[in-house]
């Protein structure tokens, strides 16, 4: 298995194998090269930079103009009052996917939250409060070319971590200062909400790929709020894409300026909060993360995965976050992906991201929470 890296990280990260080799950078540390980690015994191979990159500016529109245009709880430029409802933000997801190629922006008045139970895809699961659609175009039943873009109708600065506006500490040199900011209060207000509410929910999923083999592809979503109800068991809190997939995988998705937490606070991590395995798992090619906050992430005497790289094969970018919480923030493989042989990952890219910890988690294992120390 050839990994192609590109990683600059401020924390401690992990990358695995389901052949068991596993390889931990911690501190300030760039890395340009691959590696071979076929067993925990084979030697590395020499060092070669990604030979393909995410673009994580496609979505964008020809002179920023879209076919269509949504403001949900407004008439839509294609006639359509869309409601500024959950149902009514999915139904504008389910048209596009529907209507030809076509570039298609949807607002989400700021403040507005949507909560549900969890849908249910192709294979019977939850797989999230909403699920994004499989587009396919033509008579050839090929993957679109331009995409749905979701934002805030107030949205935040490009290019600027959502919440701590930075993931540099303030000292002499630092030109990306941010700060830790539980709860975000200064960015929610200009964000939209999605929640989900079972007792074992993903808040954001994908559904399964099509009967002509087409998966997830080509959506956007910025400055949305992504959280699950109290007390709630998640074992992937977002999917982009699904580890199932035996033939292709979720291409050109992306979350930007996004905001991931749970009810887990510095008073205490507890088992009877919010406990989630996994806070977005990736399973796809040409997927970006960029400029989101993840805190409050725990899974209590077990392992926990802010970001999973899961059933997925490269490109994938994941550049300026905030990503706070679980026992490891980063994780490459560890599971059987759906396609036959498994897969080759490579051409991953990491730079300027904060892999941090709360400080008032460590070190607080009691005869009711056993084990909480190890995380």
């Amino acid at each position: 298995m050839t990994k192609r890296l590109l990683i600059t990280v401020i924390g401690a990260m992990a990358l695995a194998t389901s052949a068991g080799g596993q390889t931990t950078v911690r501190g300030v540390t760039t890395l340009r090269g691959s590696s071979t980690m076929q067993n925990p015994q084979q030697q590395t191979s020499l060092p070669t930079l990604p030979q393909e990159y995410v673009n994580n500016l496609e979505w964008m529109p020809p002179n920023g103009v879209y076919d269509v245009t949504i403001v949900l709880g407004q008439t839509a430029s294609n006639g359509t009052n869309y409601p500024n409802t959950l149902a009514g933000l999915q139904q504008a997801h389910a048209d596009w996917a529907a209507a030809p190629d076509q570039w298609w922006h949807i607002a989400v008045p700021a403040g507005d939250s949507f909560s549900a139970g969890g849908a249910t895809i192709g294979n019977g699961q939850p797989y999230g409060a909403l699920v994004l659609p499989v587009k396919s175009v033509g008579s050839n039943h090929t993957l679109p070319t331009k995409f749905l873009v979701v934002e805030s109708t107030t949205p935040l600065p490009e290019g600027q971590t959502a919440c701590s506006h930075g993931i540099q500490d303030n000292v002499p040199g630092a030109s990306d200062v941010g700060a830790r900011n539980p709860g975000c209060p200064n960015d929610l207000p200009s964000m939209w909400t999605l929640s989900c509410t079972a007792a074992t929910c993903s808040v954001l999923g994908a559904d399964a790929t099509d009967q002509y083999g087409n998966p997830v592809s080509h959506i956007v979503w910025k400055d949305v709020h992504l959280t699950v109800a109290p007390a709630i068991t998640a074992y992937n809190l977002v999917n982009i894409g699904q580890l199932s997939d035996t033939a292709t995988t979720a291409a050109d998705i992306g979350l930007d300026r996004f905001y991931i937490s749970t009810d887990q606070t510095d008073s205490g991590a507890s088992r009877t909060k919010d406990n989630v395995s996994n806070g977005i798992a990736v399973s796809g090619r040409n997927i970006w993360l960029t400029n989101g906050y993840i805190e409050g992430l725990l899974n209590v005497n077990q392992e926990c995965h802010a970001i999973w790289l899961a059933n997925s094969e490269g490109p994938v970018k994941i550049v300026h976050n905030w990503i706070e919480g679980c026992a490891v923030s980063l994780f490459a493989g560890g599971a059987m992906p759906g396609r036959p042989g498994g897969l080759a990952f490579s051409d991953l890219q990491l730079g300027r991201n904060r892999l941090t910890y709360p400080a008032a988690w460590l070190g607080t294992a009691s005869t009711s929470q056993a084990g909480m120390d190890a995380q």
